[in-house]
């Protein structure tokens, strides 16, 4: 079935332009995605259409990437943009395999992650696969640095990944893309989009495979020796839908996603192959409508999502299959309050089950009251929420997250900022922790923390260039961290079983340098290198011989950088990023050696009549670097693909 879906989607990839062509004609104007906002907010922009948020301006650090950075990456997948282009770490077990991101040293399920304003976090595991959200999907993502349960909830600790979606055009407009590549890595898909009348819609597609048996020298052999990765194949398939009505006075969006993956689990590369096979469905139906006044806004919004999972390992003869669903109403008004103020405020109700011992399930209310407001050169962003749990079987949950943000301006010159943001933010368990047979604890409270930081920004902008650096230092101390430990259960027999014992204290700084200078009308030069320091300490007992040393797989530095170069139709794009040693042992006694890799695309674009043709050849690991982001899961060597993007004009 996927080989017949790649054959037709090559034949779609000849054809769809000539298509979209015949419905826009010739002097038609792509307008695929518009920038319109209605009001921005820190941590939250109550939108219309998806809208950069610009961090001098807010009272945290804000990190927005745009097509434009998915493009320059190649990246597949949201964990490959993410690892190319953010201050996050992006922990990759192989390719193809899990990969979760973790910003200020907090682990994967304290980053919260949403898809235009939604969770999408499984509430069983609490965590989400970011090797299985397509590129070919969206329009944008905003990286929210720090606490930010004042606005979003539950497992904003460390920050929040909001990754927005893409949006119908004024104009009907088709791109259709595909690539092959080494491993037998095949990939095809495609969006058209448009308007008749009110009435507005678009549809995405995606299908690829790739076998990913890649050689790899095993270090846990003596002497070291060459191998091949084996069982670490893929298939997968997404399909996107939206449909909308835009009234002069209301407005109103359905939007439908599926996504099903099939892959191989070799396991850890000091193995043998086990044979293990891992089937992932995600179902997601979520709706929106919009209406306005002369001085604020209404949204209302709702979700559903349903998650399948399916584990098979022959060789230890283990089956494992989970099903979850998710539910969520949201209500959002904004109301401007005199000429320097204004106020948005909400209530969430949400439901979800899974069905561990049965069936488990929890109801979960939340409330939030965020304002913006100017005092001189001072700009404030106050926020307060309560949200309260309550579990069908265990203890209720109830959390209050205040949080304050300040934006300075010390000088009459626009370009130069001072930022502070203070927060409290909580996670609440998950029903994995809560209710796994055996060693769930039902009576788990919610982890807790705080996180400050300070930044400065400065910016310059003429007419053919632009030049920004920013600068922040944050501190994280987060309390009742949920451990799992083991317990005695009887001569030569434990259970592990979580608690909340964890205390975890975090510091460091980002830096951030960009900028972009154009020296003739065909020409253009762009780039950027981002710097993190983090110390992630686990402060938890001090008789263990943990206390005070880095978490386990927490990198204490990380150096990313990017530059293109552009001239007519040619476009050169070089990603690299540097990676510290990781520690594998909670005491710092064995780590993983640093990596740096570096990647490379050419792009060709040419205009063939209607269509607009984009030729790419993409090499990653381009010094063909032999590393392990985890212990074990190698990753591949330098290889390469071939990239044809067709896009009516």
């Amino acid at each position: 079935m996927v080989a017949l879906i790649r054959h037709i989607g090559w034949i779609v990839l000849l054809l769809a332009p000539v298509a979209a062509w015949g419905q826009a004609g010739p002097d038609t104007v792509s307008t695929a995605t518009t920038d319109t906002t209605i009001v921005e907010l820190p941590g939250v922009t109550v939108e219309a259409e998806h809208a950069r948020i610009r961090s001098e301006t807010q009272g945290m650090r804000v990190t927005s990437l745009d097509v434009s950075a998915i493009e320059e990456t190649d990246a597949q997948s949201v964990a490959e943009l993410l690892e190319a282009r953010s201050e996050l770490f992006v922990r990759r077990y192989g390719a193809g395999g899990l990969a979760t991101a973790s910003l200020r040293g907090t682990n994967s399920n304290q980053t919260l992650v949403l898809l235009d304003g939604h969770r999408v976090a499984d509430p069983q595991s609490g965590q989400v696969d970011l090797s299985l959200l397509p590129t070919v999907l969206l329009d944008g993502v905003d990286i929210l640095h720090g606490a930010h349960s004042a606005r979003h909830g539950s497992d904003g600790i460390g920050g929040v990944v909001h990754l927005h979606t893409l949006q119908p055009g004024d104009d009907w407009h088709g791109r259709v893309t595909g690539h092959r590549g080494a491993y037998d890595d095949e990939n095809i898909g495609g969006v058209v989009s448009g308007s008749q009348g009110p009435i507005t819609g678009l549809v995405a597609a995606e299908a690829s495979q790739a076998e990913r048996d890649f050689p790899y020298v095993d270090e846990s052999r003596f002497p070291p020796e060459t191998r091949r990765r084996d069982g670490a194949d893929r298939t997968h398939t997404t399909a996107f839908a939206r449909l909308g009505y835009e009234g002069e006075a209301h407005n109103v969006h359905v939007t439908g996603w599926m996504n099903d993956v099939e892959r191989g689990i070799p396991g850890a590369s000091n193995s043998s192959a086990s044979g293990a096979r891992q089937w992932d469905s995600h179902r997601r139906l979520m709706a929106r409508y919009g209406t306005g006044w002369a001085a604020g806004e209404l949204q209302l919004s709702g979700r559903i999502q349903h998650t399948d999972f399916r584990y098979e390992n022959p060789r230890a003869d283990t089956q494992t299959e989970s099903e979850t669903a998710s539910y969520a109403l949201h209500a959002t008004a904004h109301q401007d309050v005199g000429p320097d103020w204004s106020l948005t405020g909400g209530a969430e109700a949400g439901f979800d089950r899974a069905d561990l011992r049965g069936e488990v399930h929890r109801t979960h209310l939340g409330a939030f009251l965020q304002g913006t407001g100017t005092l001189g050169r001072f700009t404030l962003y106050p926020a307060l929420r309560v949200d309260a749990y309550r579990p069908k079987d265990g203890a209720s949950i109830a959390a209050l997250s205040p949080q304050l943000g300040v934006n300075v301006q010390p000088l009459a010159w626009e370009g130069w900022r001072l930022k502070g943001h203070i927060g409290r933010a909580f996670r609440a368990p998950t029903f994995g922790e809560q209710f796994t047979e055996p060693g769930g604890n039902p009576d788990l409270d919610a982890e807790r923390g705080w996180t400050g930081e300070i930044g400065t920004v400065l910016r310059a902008t003429q007419v053919n260039y632009f030049a920004q650096v920013e600068l922040t230092a944050f501190q994280t101390r987060i309390r009742d961290q949920i451990v799992w430990n083991p317990s005695f259960v009887g001569p030569g027999v434990q259970m592990w079983r979580p608690s909340n014992v964890g205390r975890v204290i975090t510091q460091g700084i980002e830096a951030t340098l960009e900028g972009s200078w154009q020296p003739a009308t065909a020409s253009r030069l762009d780039g950027g290198v981002t710097f993190t320091h983090t110390r992630a300490e686990n402060r938890s007992n001090p008789s263990a011989r943990s206390y005070r040393h880095q978490l386990r797989y927490t990198p204490v530095q990380q150096l990313k950088l990017f530059a293109g170069f552009e001239w007519r139709d040619l476009r050169l794009d070089v990603n690299g990023r540097l990676v510290s040693e990781r520690f594998v042992t909670t005491d710092e006694s064995q780590a993983l050696p640093p990596y740096q890799v570096v990647d490379a695309q050419l792009r060709y674009r040419a205009e063939l009549g209607p269509i607009q043709a984009t030729l790419g050849l993409s090499v990653d690991n381009l010094f063909d670097t032999s590393y392990e982001i985890i212990r074990f899961y190698p990753m591949p060597p330098r290889h390469a693909r071939l990239r044809l993007t067709l896009e009516s004009l």
